[in-house]
């Protein structure tokens, strides 16, 4: 990921990439980490990029939709809500 002031980041274990749910209309935000504690909303396009290249799996909270980056899964959420 690469940031709008040019910071460059990987999904992983140190820059986690997490999906929530807006709650007035369910839709999703992603962020990715960036620096610190610092997020960086996912921008609607690359978040789209990021649904095609995804795979399901059965989880504890049901079928997920899911990216892997430097070895780890980042759930972008349930396949079917």
């Amino acid at each position: 990921f690469t940031t709008n002031v040019g910071d460059t980041v990987t999904a992983d274990e140190a820059f986690p990439l997490r999906v929530d749910t807006r709650a007035s209309d369910h839709e999703p935000r992603p962020y990715v980490r960036v620096r610190g504690r610092l997020e960086a909303l996912v921008a609607r396009s690359v978040f789209y990029e990021l649904v095609e290249m995804a795979e399901e799996r059965d989880t504890e909270r049901g079928r997920e939709l899911g990216v892997m980056s430097a070895g780890q899964y980042f759930s972008l959420g349930l396949a079917e809500p």
